[in-house]
């Protein structure tokens, strides 16, 4: 059973960077006015609103427990989704029954005007980098923090559980990962994944770059830290398939995650590390690493 998420908690899953402008992902909203105008209305906390609406009623639609739904009822894929019915959700879900009320048909169709030019300015919302990745960042501190406790393999095992956990509990990740692959061809959603897996890797990348090197080891010659990268989220979006659809993380005879196993494998080939040490090794020097703030 998926989690019910309550309106305060689902925007804080849609929040992206500190101070993101929505003028330059809401980029058809009031087309036909100046552009101070669409500016305003773009960055309007209403905007912002129906978006996260529209974005709830799919995740109860496609991403939660439902009985037995049917083959046509999940090809629709955007059904329910237009001004009446974020409407009426928007006096479901929202607490503050002034806000929700002025989250009327007047005011969508003042914004959009027709359900095309609101579903590509929703796909743009939902697949901003920054709300991947203040996820991502939040893991990655979690990892740091810990390192210093722990010898690597003990690191490598909670370190993919956290990130598997993350992921999968992830209400966001799982909309761009069933939107993706129902329209895996569509161009925006192409170009913005390509954006995030890119940031993703360069920053996961600069972790391993300065973790592993923390408990002594050094890159094999020829190996880079962004092939690490590539090898590891690989191995994850695999592991992550397995999960969802067994609905567990599944795990190897000797109770390592499928994640940790597979890293554990590849360490030795990326490394100059033999297999049996990674259980032994500790931080041997300060981690320096933080977060970009670039990103």
């Amino acid at each position: 059973m998926r989690e019910v998420w309550d309106w305060e908690a689902w925007t804080e899953q849609l929040v992206g960077d500190a101070g993101e402008d929505l003028s330059g992902v809401f980029t058809n909203v009031k087309v036909h006015t100046l552009r101070v105008t669409q500016v305003k209305w773009a960055t309007d906390w209403e905007t912002r609103a129906f978006c996260d609406l529209a974005l709830h009623l799919l995740y109860q639609h496609h991403l939660t427990d439902t009985s037995s739904p049917s083959l046509s009822h999940e090809l629709k894929l955007f059904k329910n989704l237009g001004p009446e019915d974020l409407m009426r959700h928007a006096s479901r879900l929202i607490p503050d029954a002034h806000q929700a009320d002025r989250l009327d048909r007047q005011r969508w169709l003042d914004t959009w005007r027709h359900q095309a030019a609101f579903l590509e300015d929703l796909i743009a919302y939902l697949f901003r980098p920054g709300v991947v990745l203040r996820r991502v960042r939040q893991v990655q501190e979690e990892l740091v923090a810990m390192a210093p406790a722990l010898t690597l393999g003990d690191l490598i095992r909670e370190g993919t559980e956290a990130e598997l956990q993350s992921t999968l509990a992830s209400p966001v990740v799982g909309l761009q990962t069933f939107i993706q692959a129902a329209l895996p061809r569509q161009p925006r959603i192409q170009q913005a994944i390509h954006a995030i897996e890119t940031t993703a890797l360069d920053e996961w990348a600069r972790l391993y770059g300065a973790v592993f090197p923390a408990y002594g080891l050094s890159l094999r010659p020829g190996a880079s830290w962004l092939d690490m990268s590539r090898l590891f989220d690989a191995l994850i979006e695999g592991v992550l398939l397995k999960a969802r659809t067994l609905d567990h993380i599944p795990c190897l005879a000797n109770g390592d995650n499928l994640l940790a196993g597979g890293i554990f494998a590849l360490l030795p080939a990326l490394c100059d590390i033999p297999a049996a040490q990674v259980d032994s090794l500790t931080v041997c020097e300060p981690i320096r690493w933080k977060p970009d703030p670039r990103t």
